[in-house]
This record gives structure tokens, C-alpha cells and sequence, in this order.
């Protein structure tokens, strides 16, 4: 049975934040930027999906065409989108924006919507029904992500080998914060894998392997998006060819580790005092400190090289 396409829209909603410090600025070239760009657009007139008609994918010479593109530029930019998550490939080998409802409406939108019309609700009922005030409810629904919580924090120290509290309230308050916005425990089982494997045998990131820095919301989102492999399944695939980097973006890498190597040794003295104190906030702060220092690093070099 033929799917029907939704009907278009004459506009998606935009992100500021996200798009000027979310990953893609640093993980995409401006090129790349751009093409993104352009397949949301396209993306919006069928509920997130770039297709020609229904179940049939666009030819690439067809969708390079209308883009102003090369087929080569195109198809690059489309194998890095599905490698960092970003697309999707359907059965019918049709394209999706595999995060689109996340481009709708923010949770924190939706949230005020759906307050809007509570009140809206409450206004026109008939006088003496009771109203829950807004304390009632928060208790109720924290009551209800008791046992919620418990599982968050057995799988977390169940990965890490760690021991963490149910009781600490710092930790309680950041579950609390992203359950509240829809997350599931998959969602939390997705960043607790994907930070610990990366992380795990680096020494200088490895401390930061804790819900304070997981769980907070800015981190949080954009270690939800980041793909997540096994390493127990990453098997090596003999004779198949990869595509080498180019010298631009070897030199890219090399002027990163450089600029990182220069921000630790610049924190260096004030990561020690946390670490001796134990203080968590102020190594967040540092860590905070390190990616605004990494993300300008971006952003000029970039410029840079646009020039």
C-alpha cells in the first residue's frame, strides 16, 4: 500500500542556540552546513522525509540538480549526515531526518502550549471544581519518577562500575529535569554508552564520566544525537575500501589537538584543585570553559579557511 506524502508546510521552526553552538558547527564544513540547510527545507514539505513521490527515493543527479550541487558534493554530504545520525535511510532507501519531530516544537514549546490551554481548561470550568495547584502535581509526578530514578542510577553504576547515590539531590534534579522533557530510559541507556566508551580509557575525560556533566541539559541533547557502536560488534572489514581524509581536514585535526593540549595546560592548575577538593561544579565550570575555548577554536578556524 502506497504511503501518502503530509502536506507541505510553508515553514519549519529554527533554533538559534542549537544551530549556532549545537555539535553540527563543529562536526560539518560550511558547505556542509548548507546542504543541510537545504534538505530540511525539503524535508518540511513531506513530514520530514526528502523523496521524490511516496515510496521512491529522488535520484541523486535529479537532487544535486535542484540544489545547484555536484553529484559528488551531494552524495558526500548525504554519507556524512547518515553517519552522524543526522539522516536515515528508510527500507525503500528513501531519505529522513531521522530527529525531525525535534525540529518541530521544543519540548520547553510545547510544555508552554500545553499550560496555555490547561488554564484556558480551568478558566471556563464550573465553579468549585478543585484545582490541583502546581505543587501538588510536581510532588505527584515526582513521586511517580521514584522508581524511574533508581533504574537511571543502577544502570549508570552498573556501566561505570561506580557507586552512586539515589538519595543525592544534585543527580535526583537532573533526571528529574530530562524525564520532565519526554526522555526515556533508552534515551539515558544511549548516553551513558556513548560517553563511557568514548571516554572510559582517555585520562583527562574519564572524570567527567558522572550524571552532573551526562545528565545536564545542554550536554544531554547532544549526547543523545551522537551514534553510539558496540565496540563489541565492531568487527573489521577486510578489503573494503575507506575514504581517506583529506589534507585539510588532517590539518584540522592537528590544529584541535594542539588548541585542546593549550586549554588544559591552561586549566591545568585549576583542574588539580578541583580534583583534590572533589568540587563538581567547578570542574563543570572548567569543563564548560574548555568547550567554549574549542568551539571559538572552531569558529575562527573556519572563518580562516573561508577567507
Amino acid at each position: 500500500m502506497m504511503i501518502k506524502r503530509k502536506v507541505d508546510k510553508f515553514w519549519f521552526p529554527w533554533w538559534p542556540e542549537k544551530w549556532l553552538w549545537g555539535t553540527i558547527r563543529i562536526e560539518c564544513t560550511p558547505a556542509e552546513r548548507g546542504i543541510w540547510v537545504d534538505l530540511l527545507s525539503l524535508a518540511s514539505k513531506d513530514d520530514g522525509h526528502i523523496r521524490a513521490n511516496e515510496e521512491t527515493p529522488y535520484p541523486l543527479r535529479q537532487l544535486a540538480g535542484m540544489l545547484i550541487l555536484t553529484e559528488e558534493e551531494l552524495n558526500d554530504a548525504i554519507n556524512k549526515f547518515i553517519k552522524l545520525g543526522k539522516l536515515t535511510k528508510t527500507k525503500t532507501t528513501t531519505l529522513y531526518v531521522t530527529k525531525w519531530e525535534k525540529y518541530q516544537f521544543s519540548e520547553r514549546h510545547k510544555r508552554r502550549v500545553e499550560g496555555e490551554m490547561s488554564d484556558k481548561k480551568d478558566i471556563e470550568s464550573k465553579k468549585g471544581t478543585p484545582i490541583l495547584n502546581n505543587n501538588t502535581l510536581n510532588n505527584n509526578k515526582l513521586e511517580n519518577n521514584i522508581e524511574l530514578r533508581k533504574q537511571i542510577i543502577d544502570l549508570f553504576n552498573e556501566t561505570t562500575n561506580q557507586k552512586r547515590s539515589y538519595t543525592c539531590d544534585g543527580t535526583n534534579k537532573l533526571i528529574n529535569g530530562r524525564l520532565s522533557e519526554g526522555r526515556t530510559i533508552d534515551d539515558f541507556k544511549h548516553v551513558i554508552d556513548t560517553k563511557y566508551t568514548q571516554w572510559r580509557n582517555d585520562e583527562k575525560m574519564s572524570q567527567f564520566i558522572r550524571p552532573s556533566t551526562l545528565f545536564r541539559p545542554e550536554n544531554f541533547e547532544n549526547y543523545l544525537n551522537e551514534p553510539y557502536e558496540d565496540p563489541r560488534k565492531k568487527i573489521l572489514k577486510v578489503g573494503v575500501s575507506t575514504h581517506a581524509s583529506s589534507k585539510k581536514e588532517d590539518d584540522y585535526s592537528k590544529a584541535r589537538a594542539i588548541k585542546m593540549k593549550e586549554l588544559e595546560a591552561k586549566y591545568k592548575p585549576q583542574i588539580d584543585k578541583a580534583m583534590k577538593t572533589k568540587n563538581s561544579d567547578w570542574m563543570d565550570e572548567i569543563d564548560n570553559k574548555i568547550k567554549e575555548g574549542m568551539a571559538e577554536f572552531s569558529r575562527n578556524y573556519q572563518s580562516e579557511e573561508g577567507k
